[in-house]
């Protein structure tokens, strides 16, 4: 009966963890198809100081609570973080040295982009993406997922990366508390967001980075 009741147990908390994690995910889409002003973005994505005195006490309150709703309301939060300088990079159809119009992909993006075009179109990469295929090639999966929509294609990946980023989070969480771990987390964020909305090999890189570092962590641990 003990063995029955522990089954029911951790098969309920899978699932609920699971309803939670969808409802984020949920919030998150919602959060880019909103017409969020472009200043509320770009604040997020350009700004350091005020925004950590934001950031940093929020991520601390909702990291410290406990059971289901602490991971919906962390899980979100990261979410949120992570995708609002998309939100406002596509509002203000802001130039940066990789994006053009908020957009389009400029430069080195621009050829990455362009060869996995190519390749759900049948072709191969060019020699400039075949020098790391790693990423196009990933970029060529979710374009043809997303019948080539570019945008949906960003905003998987960006939450791909905050996904990892708060699993992350939450190992070193573990180990040495709340407040390295949100600390942990925002520095990470601060990377992304130079790369969000980008078509550079970085968005893969930092994931992978990450990844590896969450499952050697814990294994040492």
């Amino acid at each position: 009966m003990n063995s029955i009741a522990r089954k029911l147990y951790f098969d309920s908390r899978y699932w609920r963890t699971l309803f939670v994690g969808i409802l984020a995910l949920l919030i998150y889409a919602f959060m880019l198809w909103l017409p969020i002003p472009a200043e509320v973005g770009l604040f997020v994505r350009y700004n350091l100081v005020l925004l950590t005195l934001i950031a940093l006490p929020l991520l601390y309150i909702t990291f410290r609570i406990k059971g289901f709703w602490g991971i919906f309301a962390a899980f979100s939060l990261t979410l949120l973080l992570f995708g609002l300088p998309l939100s406002g990079l596509w509002r203000s159809g802001a130039n940066e040295p990789f994006i053009i119009g908020g957009l389009l992909p400029f430069s080195d993006a621009a050829s990455y982009y362009s060869d996995a075009l190519r390749v759900v179109e049948g072709h191969r990469f060019s020699a400039f993406s075949a020098r790391r295929p790693l990423f196009p090639a990933l970029l060529t999966v979710l374009l043809a997922i997303t019948g080539q929509n570019l945008m949906i294609s960003i905003a998987i990946l960006g939450a791909l990366i905050a996904i990892i980023c708060y699993v992350a989070a939450r190992e070193i969480q573990r180990s040495f508390g709340t407040l390295p771990s949100v600390v942990f987390l925002f520095i990470l964020f601060l990377f992304y967001r130079r790369i969000a909305g980008t078509t550079m090999t970085e968005n893969l890189g930092l994931p992978l980075g990450v990844a590896a570092f969450t499952i050697l962590w814990g294994a040492a641990r």
